[in-house]
């Protein structure tokens, strides 16, 4: 059956080949041996080339043949240059849009190109002279960054010619427009010898209003100990490389953008309750750490709760607020009805309470939703949560 096909597919192409006044160079026993993969044609003009059953049903003919009849003429090549303002001066070599040509462009600029560049694009040397800085324009950059040029500025031709400068410190030394705006008008001298003592690094600090505690500086990427002012309980570490970036206090920057700073802010409509239950999740991220980020249970680790296991979300609240001497209604309040300075208190102690009472464990939300349905929620011991684990392990086996 598969001989049939082939000799039904070349006496097709053979037909095709002699209707494109083309030569079938291979046997129908050759096409027929090799399984019926590609056939040898020649044109009157060219080389033989090689084609396909699918190419020739395509009517696909020969690619010098084509190149030739979608090829321009040097005459209509010369126009079309000649309306963008391009004279030809060499053509010899053209054969086609992608051969080398030499040209000149209405400035009087010579250059090697060919006719797809030409078209598609404008003299570099053109392009290059309009986005050069003048002499005076240089000059003013350097002035206004506090650098004299000292010389180089007559030989000047592009972003890349070099120049020797002068900084307002009188530091000299060599460089092109274009490293100057890579270094953002700094003198690379002045760079390297930058007085990050301890002085000069303690009053950076002091700058922004931090308390330094160190004594000994190291470089800019070693970690420093200071105090902020207004949350003073703590000491902080920075670098000071991110200290002169603008980082500073991590508890003033997480204030800057908190509450009616934050760009969620809703007008403060959010309960304090579930506002309490955002701000422990430090302890929750420690809690999942210490087991893995796992299930105790069955070592999954997707859709999972955090278990209090010596009490409960709901008796911590509570006992923080009776501690604060607050009526337990409060938590039904939005946050915008309570005082900042009160929700603060609120939200630092119940962070405490939950670490006092010790990390939780992991489960699957099934399972932890199972284990308040049988034991409720308040009043949870850690017995209780023995038992459960007891009563899932037999379920399973």
């Amino acid at each position: 059956m598969g001989s049939v096909k082939s000799l039904e597919k070349y006496k097709f192409m053979k037909n095709e080949i002699d209707y494109m006044k083309y030569k079938l160079l291979t046997s129908e026993n050759e096409y027929l041996h090799h399984q019926g993969h590609k056939v040898m044609i020649t044109c009157s003009k060219h080389e033989p080339f090689l084609s396909s059953y699918t190419n020739i049903k395509k009517n696909r003919k020969c690619k010098q043949c084509v190149h030739e009849q979608q090829r321009m003429s040097k005459s209509e090549v010369t126009e079309r240059l000649k309306s963008r303002e391009i004279t030809i001066i060499d053509f010899n070599n053209y054969v086609n849009g992608n051969s080398k040509i030499m040209v000149k462009c209405s400035s009087d600029h010579y250059y090697e190109t060919t006719y797809n560049k030409s078209m598609n694009g404008n003299c570099l040397l053109c392009s290059h002279a309009k986005k050069r800085k003048s002499r005076k324009e240089l000059e003013h950059i350097f002035v206004s960054k506090e650098f004299k040029i000292i010389n180089g500025l007559d030989e000047y031709k592009d972003k890349d010619s070099r120049f020797t400068i002068e900084c307002n410190k009188g530091h000299r030394y060599e460089t092109s427009y274009c490293s100057f705006v890579g270094s953002k008008g700094n003198c690379s001298i002045c760079v390297k010898v930058r007085p990050h003592n301890l002085e000069y690094v303690k009053e950076r600090f002091k700058e922004r209003n931090l308390i330094p505690l160190f004594e000994s500086y190291k470089n800019c990427k070693a970690p420093l100990a200071f105090v902020c002012p207004l949350h003073n309980d703590i000491a902080q570490d920075i670098t000071l490389l991110s200290l002169l970036n603008g980082i500073g206090c991590k508890k003033c920057g997480r204030e800057r953008i908190s509450g009616s700073n934050h760009y969620c802010w809703n007008g403060g409509i959010s309960k304090i309750n579930e506002h309490l239950r955002g701000k422990i999740s430090g302890w929750k991220e420690d809690s999942l750490n210490k087991y893995g980020r796992q299930c105790v249970l069955t070592g999954e680790k997707d859709n999972l709760d955090i278990h209090h296991l010596t009490t409960t979300f709901s008796d911590i609240t509570k006992e923080v607020l009776k501690e604060l001497d607050i009526s337990e209604s409060t938590l039904g309040l939005s946050i915008s009805d309570i005082d900042d300075v009160l929700l603060e208190k609120i939200r630092k102690l119940c962070v405490e309470k939950h670490y006092k009472y010790g990390l939780g464990v992991p489960l699957r939300r099934d399972l932890h939703i199972d284990f308040h349905v049988q034991y409720g929620y308040g009043n949870n011991t850690y017995e209780q949560f023995l038992e459960f684990t007891q009563d899932y392990k037999k379920s399973i086996l």
